[in-house]
């Protein structure tokens, strides 16, 4: 009879682990994000595009929504607000992350910090 030493029990558990973890299926409902947004993205956000090193035109959102940044390039961008009311943080190249509209109406210029040509508006209509 073979025995089973301790080694090879927590081996065996640790395969039987990451086995049922690969067979889960995917949520749909979740995007890629950056480390500054975990949370899974609504399909009714708001969306800004990264293309091209540009981003594309930022809807105008009410106050308080949820805007997913969505980075189709390779290099990493941020979108960050002149003054410091959003940041997405780093976005590598094919992920998103997510920032929240302002409470008060207004225009916001944005820029992306490792792009300084890179610039936007997010107009907050109240």
């Amino acid at each position: 009879m073979k025995k089973f030493t301790p080694t090879l029990l927590i081996c065996a558990a640790g395969a039987l682990i990451s086995g049922v973890a690969l067979a889960r299926p995917a949520d749909d409902s979740a995007v890629v994000s950056s480390e500054y947004e975990s949370s899974p993205v609504a399909a009714d956000s708001a969306r800004i595009q990264i293309e091209g090193f540009a981003f594309t035109e930022a809807p105008s959102v009410d106050p308080g929504t949820q805007i997913v940044v969505s980075n189709d390039d390779g290099a990493a961008h941020t979108l960050t607000s002149d003054d410091g009311l959003f940041d997405t943080g780093d976005i590598s190249g094919g992920a998103s992350a997510s920032i929240t509209a302002p409470q008060e109406a207004g225009t916001y210029s944005f820029v992306c910090l490792i792009h300084p040509s890179m610039t936007g508006e997010l107009t907050v209509s109240g």
